[in-house]
């Protein structure tokens, strides 16, 4: 039996939506774990992250992100980036969607190494989650191995958590995460 781990999650995108206004980009929902500051730091990551590639109309490969988050001894926010393909009104390619999982303090206690077997499509629900919701049952898949070097070669030993984007370089701009994992 495959084990699964339930985290409090953010969903951010545009609202679906039959109206021809087009949407703008906001916090669809979120589970009450998400206080003001952790949104914040969210804000922060998630303006780091653009999608700008060359694919034309073909979807962009999903991305990851890590983000720590020092409060109370440490979390981490857990970022899917989905490129959910073209928007309903303004026909505009590669609109974004993020879903950010909380890894609270008794996860991170478990093994750093927990997050690298989250890092991948295995991990992750096939669809992009509803936009009420405010869980996430993640499965523990295969670990990255570049990923899980990096914790355990610089995170570990240097008790330094770094941000990291993971995900095909050639699909995003980077404007503020530390370290780039290519898949």
């Amino acid at each position: 039996m495959e084990k699964r781990l339930i985290f409090p999650v953010l969903i951010y995108g545009k609202k679906r939506t039959s109206s021809i206004i087009p949407r703008r980009y906001e916090i669809l929902s979120y589970h009450h774990s998400f206080d003001p500051l952790l949104i914040s730091n969210f804000q922060k990551a998630r303006r780091s992250f653009q999608w700008s590639g060359t694919e034309g109309i073909k979807r962009y490969k999903t991305c990851y992100g890590i983000w720590p988050y020092e409060k109370d001894g440490g979390q981490i926010i857990l970022m899917r980036f989905i490129d959910i393909g073209r928007g309903s009104v303004t026909g505009r390619l590669h609109n974004l969607r993020i879903e950010a999982a909380l890894v609270k303090n008794k996860t991170l206690i478990e093994g750093l190494e927990t997050l690298a077997c989250l890092c991948n499509e295995d991990s992750w629900p096939n669809q992009p989650l509803p936009e009420n919701k405010s869980i996430i049952k993640l499965k523990l898949s295969k670990p990255h191995e570049p990923v899980i070097n990096i914790i355990l070669n610089e995170w570990i030993p240097y008790n330094r958590r770094r941000s990291m984007l993971i995900g095909d370089s050639s699909t995003f701009r980077n404007n503020g995460f530390e370290i780039e994992v290519e898949f």
